[in-house]
């Protein structure tokens, strides 16, 4: 007789945690990605609406969302060439110079922003909804990312009907202290960009977007000038 009351008493705890775990569960809202776009996420540069539009030559008028992507962190360790024989051929005929106090200096890598694995990370980010004819545009100028799926990740919505794409920094294209430190340079003008895009988010997506962010070095933040070759 005791086991048997003891198997029930054992059977109803189990009944609670499970319904206590259903409850606490955070179902996720069905999201149909439209027919014929893709959808696209930003965390960095991406996440100003202004930027987005520059890209893709004209104005934005599908619908935005705030999300988070599950398993991620942010970092500044994304670092390209200034002279990276894919940038687009105008570019490359500027050289490029920070200001420190009241000396130009030249520097010859650029940085930006990253998302790494973390699994005990999340980052908040917007999530867009291009054509899919104008995601090879986007990777144009993504130079050094690899795109990646990253549908299953995001934390607020069951995507279905497309896929939903991150840009992530190839192996080759990413910070290194030793190696990258003393002619790397991240562009004041770059950050204050990203740092506006969440401040319009509003203050709690900023601060979570600055805690959801690996700091950089500070003397790696200056103003920048690029110049044409005579």
């Amino acid at each position: 007789m005791k086991s048997l009351q003891k198997l029930f008493q054992s059977t109803l705890i189990f009944l609670f945690i499970t319904i206590i775990a259903c409850q606490t569960k955070t179902e996720k809202t069905p999201l149909i990605v439209p027919e014929g776009k893709i959808g696209l996420i930003g965390y960095g540069s991406l996440t100003s609406k202004e930027n987005v539009m520059d890209q893709l030559g004209h104005p934005y008028h599908d619908s935005l969302y705030y999300v988070h992507l599950n398993g991620f962190i942010r970092e500044w360790n994304f670092v390209g060439s200034n002279m990276d024989p894919n940038l687009p051929k105008e570019l490359l005929e500027y050289d490029s110079y920070y200001l420190h106090g009241e000396d130009t200096l030249p520097f010859q890598q650029s940085i930006f922003l990253n998302i790494m694995s973390d699994s005990s990370q999340k980052i908040n980010c917007v999530l867009y909804f291009i054509d899919e004819s104008e995601l090879t545009e986007i990777d144009k100028m993504e130079i050094g990312y690899n795109r990646i799926e990253v549908s299953s990740s995001i934390i607020e919505y069951a995507i279905s009907g497309g896929p939903v794409y991150a840009y992530k920094a190839k192996p080759s294209y990413e910070y290194h202290t030793e190696t990258d430190s003393l002619n790397s340079i991240i562009d004041l003008a770059y950050a204050e960009l990203v740092f506006d895009a969440y401040d319009r988010l509003g203050k709690e997506a900023r601060k979570e977007f600055d805690t959801s962010t690996k700091p950089f070095a500070p003397h790696l933040l200056a103003p920048v000038i690029r110049l044409k070759r005579k």
